[in-house]
């Protein structure tokens, strides 16, 4: 999990929420060591667990449904975190989200969590679009968040005002190209890593693209943004699966471009960053950990020599204070 995902030293405590929002009490699972869990193939006790969890920690009233793709918080997380690096932490920002989906969760975080941030997000899909709205507005974020109803046609054209600048623009496409990878005929998970024991909620219109699936999806988002290098800083996009990273980067060998991962229990997920200001540089926080640990292990080694006459404590604190800093 990212360093400020709140959940990544403190999980969401079942029994405590339970108590708070009874609601979610039948949904809970005793284990033999006395605590409790939820069972994660439950549709219905993993958005009620969304919608606790946003209203708890959050302060956002969340409306969802149960054949509709069902945000889990702490993946979310990484995505807004990631987006502040690459903002470098800026307090103002504008932003834009594609296919926001019927939670609208990536605004209502980025807005809930950054006051002065404003955020444009687009929907094909008309029942998605509704309840977006809907979840904007019971929150009271109208100011912040503008939800725009798009036909499938296009993906910036329509959306993107060519006379305003924006500051990033992200998206969590369509995975899958036809409803057999969906279904998981096509096993795409690391072998070494366990199998998902959540459910997938997410209607066709949400998870698949069938032009080819989140590659081809992403491909397209590259050629429409080379249509406005002017209008938008930081493109970014999230990917299901690490095949289809390598892909993506070949995509955007000629463009400057950045990768991480994000790591949320069982669930691994990756995003690409891309940009066409020539002044703007990726910080190695914004990086994977494959691509940071590379450059650590190619770094010179430093060779430092002292006189016998010199303590073992001024070497230690000189150490610490002018090389160590550098290494970390």
């Amino acid at each position: 999990m990212h360093i400020r995902n709140r959940y990544r030293t403190k999980p969401p405590d079942f029994k405590q929420l339970a108590e708070k929002h009874t609601e979610l009490k039948p949904f809970l699972i005793e284990k033999t060591n006395g605590g409790v869990t939820l069972d994660f193939r439950d549709a219905k006790a993993v958005r009620t667990l969304t919608i606790v969890t946003a209203k708890e920690d959050f302060n956002l009233n969340l409306e969802l449904s149960l054949d509709r793709l069902i945000p889990r918080i702490p993946q979310k997380l990484n995505y807004i975190h990631w987006i502040e690096d690459l903002m470098e932490c800026k307090t103002e920002a504008s932003g834009i989200d594609i296919g926001c989906g019927c939670s609208c969760i990536h605004a209502l975080l980025a807005a809930r969590m950054n006051p002065q941030w404003k955020m444009l997000v687009s929907e094909i899909d008309p029942f998605n679009y509704n309840m977006a709205v809907k979840n904007v507005e019971q929150n009271e974020l109208q100011d912040q968040i503008h939800v725009i109803s798009m036909n499938s046609s296009a993906l910036f054209d329509g959306l993107i005002d060519r006379t305003k600048h924006y500051d990033f623009l992200m998206c969590n496409p369509p995975f899958f190209c036809d409803t057999s990878e969906y279904q998981g005929l096509t096993n795409t998970r690391n072998v070494e890593r366990p199998s998902a024991n959540s459910i997938n909620t997410a209607a066709d219109i949400e998870s698949i693209y069938d032009q080819g699936g989140e590659i081809e999806f992403v491909k397209r988002m590259i050629d429409e943004s080379r249509l406005y290098t002017s209008n938008v800083r930081i493109f970014t996009s999230q990917l299901g699966k690490k095949s289809s990273l390598k892909q993506v980067q070949k995509y955007l060998k000629d463009i400057h471009h950045t990768d991480t991962e994000f790591c949320q229990g069982n669930t691994m997920r990756w995003a690409v960053a891309w940009t066409f200001d020539e002044t703007y540089r990726f910080s190695e926080q914004c990086q994977s950990r494959e691509k940071t640990n590379k450059k650590k292990q190619n770094r010179t080694p430093i060779s430092v020599q002292f006189e016998s006459k010199y303590s073992f404590n001024f070497i230690k604190d000189y150490l610490e204070k002018n090389i160590f800093n550098e290494l970390n």
